[in-house]
């Protein structure tokens, strides 16, 4: 059973005088609360960008944090999660601190992808959705994201004036750059600068990029007119794919990065592996070592309690 705490909250009274009164707060909320403290998000209200101050909050420099990504990620867990903090070049897409953790590599790769398009076509923000929880495993709705090696990152978008737009949400785009049902348009040069510096980062090596058919032909389109290389050209296209489930991927990115070398072996990859990564597949885990990765099992409850 998960550990609570009493708390103090302002509530309330029928007359409408407020009062002090004890909650109990479960001990993942209280790390979830702490999270969104330190760096500077409100509680409640709607979804904020960086401060209107322009101060940037910092969870410190990313490189100096150890994690490590565990099993596979659809079966695995996150040790030592590091929080992705917005910034002048990123926000979130809603104010959930509890699936912002990832790997330490993971959120140097999105801070240097945001940060590079944010120079290279000045003007946007790049809005990022689900990484993992802080110390990984399962959450709904999603199939893998469970040991800090998953990121859900929104379109960039224009509005009907060609001006950066942002949404509350996932906005679904059509093959020819329109959205399903409004006026915004799929942002060409952004989404493939993203793509380009998701390839070429030496943060980390990325294995997919998750994202529909006709939006992955778009992408390279725009790619080949921007006079990219021939080998970026084919990473993209080695990368870039719409998964045979999961959704079609007409409204975000999805991107996922292969093991760190100082995660392995607790930490599993699946093929394939791309001839142009160094690091080459995870050695085969013993028994042993995915034994160790595993949490212990909680003895078993009833469920009324």
């Amino acid at each position: 059973m998960a550990r609570t705490d009493a708390r103090p909250a302002l509530a309330r009274g029928p007359s409408g005088c407020r009062y002090w009164r004890f909650v109990r707060i479960s001990h993942a909320g209280i790390v979830a609360l702490g999270a969104i403290a330190a760096i500077g998000w409100p509680v409640s209200g709607r979804a904020q960008g960086p401060r209107a101050t322009g101060e940037v909050a910092q969870q410190g420099p990313t490189a100096t944090v150890d994690s490590t990504s565990i099993g596979r990620t659809n079966r695995g867990r996150l040790e030592g999660g590091v929080l992705l903090p917005p910034s002048a070049s990123l926000r979130w897409r809603n104010e959930v601190a509890t699936t912002r953790w990832g790997t330490r590599e993971l959120v140097a790769l999105v801070e240097d992808a945001a940060e590079h398009v944010s120079r290279t076509l000045p003007g946007a923000q790049l809005v990022v959705g689900d990484l993992s929880r802080q110390g990984g495993g399962r959450f709904r709705p999603h199939r893998s994201h469970r040991n800090g090696r998953d990121v859900d990152i929104a379109f960039y978008m224009l509005d009907a004036q060609g001006r950066p737009a942002y949404a509350p949400r996932f906005v679904r785009f059509r093959g020819d750059g329109s959205e399903r049902g409004g006026t915004r348009r799929f942002d060409d040069a952004r989404n493939w600068e993203l793509v380009a510096r998701l390839l070429t980062s030496p943060a980390a090596h990325v294995q997919w990029i998750f994202v529909s058919r006709p939006l992955e032909e778009r992408l390279l389109a725009e790619g080949r007119r921007r006079g990219s290389s021939s080998e970026l050209l084919a990473r993209a296209a080695a990368v870039l794919d719409q998964p045979s489930r999961g959704g079609r991927h007409d409204d975000h990115f999805h991107v996922r990065i292969y093991c760190a070398a100082d995660d392995r072996p607790r930490c599993i990859d699946e093929p394939p592996f791309h001839p142009w990564v160094a690091a080459g597949p995870t050695p085969p885990a013993s028994r042993s070592a995915v034994a160790r990765s595993r949490p212990a099992r909680r003895p078993r409850r009833d469920r009324a309690t």
